[in-house]
Order: C-alpha cells, then sequence, then structure tokens
C-alpha cells in the first residue's frame, strides 16, 4: 500500500494533540538553527529513502511556525523606550548588532532551511499518474463530477440546503431554484491535460510565471485578483474560473444591488478576465440574508448578457471534502477556498500546477514575502484564520508533490 493510500488521521493527531491548532497563532518557541537544520536533513535523508510521513513534514513545518512571528514583530514601541535604546547605543558605539541586523540574518538562514525542505524533491521531481489515479479513487466518494457545485439535478424543487459554517437550512423554492444551472457545468465534468491554480501569496513576486500559468488548459484564480500589467509578467492574465467572497462582493460591488453597481460589477469581469467562463460563489456559507444577496449574482449576468456563468459552492460537497481531507491529516474547522478548488482539479486535470500557495513570510531565499502580491503590507491576519489550517494544508500539498500527483511551484519558473 502506498503512503498516499495509508490514513495518517490517528497518527497525526496524537503527534498534533498538544500542538495549537489555530493557524499561525504565536507559539512562543523558539527552535535552534541547528536543531531545525538537522530535522531538515532527516526529512532529506528520509525523501531519498522514500520513507517521509505527513507527521514528520507536519513536525518539520510546525517548528518553523515561529518565523513568521519573528519577521512581523512589533515595530511601534513607546518613546521612552527607544530613547532609551538609543542613549544605549551611543555609549556601546555603532558596531553592536542591531534587531534588524538579527533579524536579516535568521531570515536568511529560514530561508536556506525551506530551501532544503524542497531541493531533494525539486531536483528529481516528475508527474506520477499512477499515484494520480490512486488518489483519483479515493476521491470519487466525493462525487465531484455531479456535486461539487448547486444544479437542479442534485437540488430539487423544496428541497433542503443545510449551511456549511452554521446551523439551519434553507429551503429551496422556486426564487432560488430558477437561478440553479439544469445540470453541473462543463468544468467539473470535463478532463484537461492540464490546469493552473493560482494563489495570490507574494511568493509569486518576481517569479516570472506569468507565461507557463497562461499556457495552462484551464487556469483557475481566487477572489477577483488584480492583473494589472506590473502582475502579468508574475502571474499571468489568463482565467477562466474566479472566485469571489460575500465581503468582497459587498465591499467593492455593493453586491450588484443598485444598477450603477451592476454595471460596476459586470464591467469590471469584462475589464480584467476577458476570457472568463465561470465565477464560483458562496452563499450558503451562514445563514442569513446574504444568500440572496449572493445568489443575486445571477440574474445580473444574465441580465447583461454576460457570457459568465455564476457557480455556487455546494455545502455538501465542501463538508464531505474537509471529512475526506481530515482522514488524511488535514484537520481544521473548514478547508480554505484554495483546498476545494484543488480538490476540484485533483479530479479533472491530468497535470495539475500550484502556484502562488505559501504559508511563511520568508521565500526559499531568505527574502521576505507579502501575504499578497499585490500590497505591500505584511499582513499576517489571513495565515492566522482560526477556521482554517493552512500549515497542515500546505504540508499536505507538500506531501502530494512529493508523491508526483501534483506540481508545487515555490521557485522562479
Amino acid at each position: 500500500m502506498s503512503d498516499l493510500t495509508k490514513n495518517p488521521s490517528h497518527k497525526v493527531a496524537v503527534e498534533n494533540e498538544s500542538n495549537d491548532r489555530s493557524t499561525f497563532k504565536s507559539s512562543h518557541r523558539s527552535v535552534s538553527s541547528e536543531k531545525l537544520a538537522e530535522k531538515v536533513d532527516s526529512w532529506r535523508k528520509a525523501i531519498a529513502k522514500k520513507t517521509v510521513r505527513l507527521p514528520q513534514i507536519n513536525k518539520t513545518i510546525e517548528n518553523t511556525r515561529g518565523m513568521n512571528d519573528n519577521i512581523h514583530t512589533e515595530k511601534k514601541q513607546k518613546k521612552g523606550k527607544l530613547d532609551k535604546k538609543k542613549s544605549s547605543s551611543k555609549r556601546k558605539g555603532r558596531s553592536r548588532m542591531t534587531k534588524e541586523d538579527e533579524k536579516r540574518i535568521n531570515a536568511i538562514k529560514q530561508g536556506k532551511e525551506l530551501d532544503n525542505l524542497f531541493a531533494d524533491v525539486d531536483s528529481n521531481w516528475k508527474f506520477n499518474p499512477a499515484s494520480l489515479a490512486d488518489l483519483r479513487r479515493q476521491l470519487a466518494t466525493l462525487h465531484t463530477a455531479a456535486d461539487f457545485t448547486l444544479t437542479k439535478q442534485n437540488t430539487p424543487l423544496n428541497s433542503y440546503i443545510n449551511y456549511a459554517t452554521s446551523r439551519g437550512k434553507r429551503k429551496v423554492q422556486g426564487s432560488l431554484h430558477r437561478k440553479l444551472p439544469e445540470k453541473p457545468p462543463g468544468f467539473q465534468t470535463g478532463r484537461f491535460r492540464n490546469c493552473s491554480v493560482v494563489g495570490s501569496s507574494g511568493i509569486l513576486t518576481g517569479s516570472g510565471c506569468g507565461n507557463q500559468i497562461d499556457s495552462a488548459e484551464f487556469v483557475i484564480r481566487f477572489n477577483l485578483p488584480p492583473l494589472k500589467k506590473e502582475y502579468v509578467s508574475d502571474v499571468g492574465r489568463t482565467v477562466d474560473l474566479v472566485t469571489c467572497n460575500r465581503y468582497r462582493l459587498k465591499t467593492q460591488f455593493g453586491y450588484a444591488v443598485t444598477e450603477a453597481n451592476k454595471k460596476k460589477f459586470v464591467d469590471f469581469l469584462n475589464n480584467n478576465y476577458p476570457e472568463l467562463s465561470y465565477i464560483w460563489l458562496f452563499p450558503f456559507s451562514f445563514a442569513g440574508s446574504t444568500v440572496d444577496n449572493v445568489t443575486h449574482v445571477a440574474d445580473v449576468l444574465r441580465e447583461h448578457n454576460s457570457s459568465v456563468q455564476a457557480v455556487f459552492s455546494n455545502p455538501r460537497h465542501m463538508f464531505d471534502s474537509k471529512v475526506f481531507w481530515a482522514q488524511r491529516g488535514v484537520n481544521g474547522s473548514t478547508l480554505t477556498s484554495g483546498m476545494n478548488l484543488i480538490t476540484l482539479a485533483l479530479d479533472v486535470c491530468e497535470e495539475l500546477y500550484v502556484y502562488g500557495f505559501w504559508p511563511w513570510l520568508v521565500d526559499r531565499r531568505g527574502q521576505e514575502v507579502n501575504y499578497h502580491y499585490e500590497n505591500g503590507g505584511k499582513s499576517v491576519a489571513g495565515l492566522r484564520q482560526a477556521n482554517h489550517n493552512m500549515p497542515e494544508e500546505f504540508s499536505k500539498l507538500l506531501q502530494l508533490y512529493k508523491h508526483g500527483v501534483l506540481r508545487l511551484v515555490t521557485t522562479t519558473c
């Protein structure tokens, strides 16, 4: 039995029972570079022998969690403390190493450790169709082709839809049922030669991966990302399916309720994503009036004769996917949209390339990385969402990469 077919959930649960489950919460632990280097070295040897397991990868990633907190330190301090440091610096001379120097040296060391983590996999990597086929046999229990999105076929009139993250359910009445497509959209029932799933991490900055991303037969992006001229060489321009969360739809387009906002929304899609075919929305994340506000997008696109089709996430499939990956070592209240779309892509893409997924604030060269490529801030709020477990999701992607199931791109192209 291969590593992929084994179920490591019990082992992961025991090993990680005492670990903090919230994403990238401050652990107040420090790991010496020497000890971490030894762990990475043992991990590399395990790869060579093909004995590495998900818990081992999780442990290595757990040991590097602290780097985000080391880099994203509090910069504002009280004036009295600053004056005291300045006075001390004058007395002791300018040759003393500053905290910025120490931070930079630590970042370089951490970058080297991360590079070692990937180096052995990168050097001999190739797609492994047998491993992909093995995983697809397991994924078949999710019925992705039929159930990834809501349709009239899987959601009959007067049936009920359970909310994904809150109690309660919504009855499917005429007005809602009318907005659902008759059958599953083509992207979830077809087969693509190759696909690009493109996250928004700052790891893409300076990557030069734009052309490689755009060369894929099917390209997936998240939350209406900016594809401006200054980003194109790194992130590309092509997009076939894009997601949009409730917050983005509300703050940028006012749920596209007024005529002005309807036009603004449709024009934004047409101008930024001329090749777009589908927009994936989340109307049933939790109970409330947002269900109608989000499903309303389907009517807006039809009214404006848009070629873009609105499709709605299926809470049942999202829940089943969460259980599927939890049984394989990925724990969390909900999966990220990235992991949900990768679950789809594993089912429909013969060769899957994953870009812009990175749970650290330094890259493999020790350079600081923005949370998103389109802004200059160092916010780690997204890395610390209590509902998601990004470290375990990433360690699973790393394991799938090691087995040749997908290509995890973390360097320049």
